[in-house]
């Protein structure tokens, strides 16, 4: 027996065999099973050029696949999606590829391309005070630098210097071999002032913060007179000087003293008025300190000097030893000296006075 049994589509086969056998095929219908998608990878780099050595952004992201491996100018086993930092320090073009698959639907790969140009350099410039009054030295450093501050290994070259202040002092054009220079420099106009700095050929160039200058004062001697001097006795004006002394055998029998106050002494009986005695007693001499200069306006400090008016000399015997006219007058006389004084601003002020000095 083998019935046939039709129903729209579906067909039914059913056979019976022998006893204790049965036998059935059945059929579905004619429609095909749908196809596992396939892999699909989109890659990205942002911003898409950098100068050397500065980063930029990769990101990617795949779907329908089970891998991925970069190549190119990256390498290794990568996550389905995400995101890296990635730098060259040699200009040129780099390419970024990653390719994904599916072990059941192929794979697929895309790229994005990374352009790395030279690196774009400036000069640092900056001074060590951002204000300063007309006439004081300044210390300037320059540095070669790229945009993120990072230093240029290598700079040597020309380095010409400029200012908006039309009375600045400034080096000549200098050659350096070393990035990372120090000049000294000054401003003069008030306002705020900048200097700037390029090589010789204007392909790097910086300028300053700007520095705020205040007006130079002007350098005036306040010594208006000079006191008498005497032949033989130091010059100037002179003080008590106080001592503790005690007999001492040490290298000879001797005095040794040692500086005490007025108040200490009063305490003491004097020196010299009895016969030699081991304990203290106060000694008292004359001290000579010169004649003290001044002046006012000076920048830095000052340095002195002396000398002859015309038709006249310097008293035999006096100098300058910082800013004080010391010595012992050799010969009598009416001297007409000229006392100069230099400040240490840049550029220097100097200004004279002509002073009588009388040595008796």
């Amino acid at each position: 027996m083998n019935p046939r049994l039709s129903n729209g589509s579906a067909t039914l086969f059913a056979a019976l065999a022998m006893p204790g056998l049965f036998l059935c095929a059945c059929g579905g219908d004619s429609g095909s099973t749908s196809a596992t998608p396939a892999p699909t990878v989109s890659i990205g780099i942002s911003p898409a050029s950098v100068p050397a050595g500065q980063p930029a952004m990769l990101t990617w992201s795949s779907n329908n696949a089970s891998t991925c491996q970069a190549s190119g100018a990256w390498t290794g086993s990568q996550s389905m999606s995400g995101s890296l930092g990635v730098s060259q320090v040699t200009p040129g073009t780099y390419t970024y590829t990653l390719a994904c698959s599916s072990s059941s639907a192929g794979a697929a790969s895309r790229s994005a391309t990374l352009t790395v140009t030279a690196p774009t350099y400036h000069f640092k410039v900056e001074t060590d005070t951002p204000a300063a009054v007309g006439g004081t030295p300044m210390a300037l450093t320059v540095i070669a630098v790229d945009a993120m501050g990072n230093v240029m290994s290598n700079f040597s070259g020309t380095l010409q210097f400029s200012s908006t202040d039309p009375h600045a002092v400034l080096p000549e054009p200098t050659i350096v071999t070393e990035n990372n220079d120090s000049f000294i420099v000054s401003l003069s106009s008030p306002g705020a002032q900048t200097i700037t700095v390029s090589d010789a050929g204007g392909t790097l160039i910086g300028t300053s913060d700007p520095i705020d200058v205040t007006d130079r004062p002007a350098l005036v001697i306040t010594t208006l007179a000079l006191p008498q001097g005497r032949v033989g006795i130091p010059y100037g004006s002179g003080m008590e000087v106080y001592r503790s002394c005690v007999w001492s055998p040490v290298l000879g029998w001797h005095y040794a003293c040692t500086p005490i106050t007025l108040e200490m002494c009063r305490t003491l009986p004097a020196c010299g008025r009895r016969g030699i005695s081991f304990k203290p007693c106060c000694s008292t001499e004359p001290s000579y300190v010169g004649a003290t200069l001044s002046a006012t306006g000076a920048i830095n400090g000052i340095k002195w000097a002396i000398t002859g008016a015309p038709n006249s000399s310097v008293p035999p015997g006096l100098q300058i030893e910082g800013d004080s006219l010391v010595g012992t007058p050799q010969s009598a006389g009416n001297y007409e000296v000229l006392i100069t004084a230099v400040d240490n601003g840049l550029p220097p002020a100097e200004t004279s006075v002509s002073l009588r000095l009388v040595v008796q």
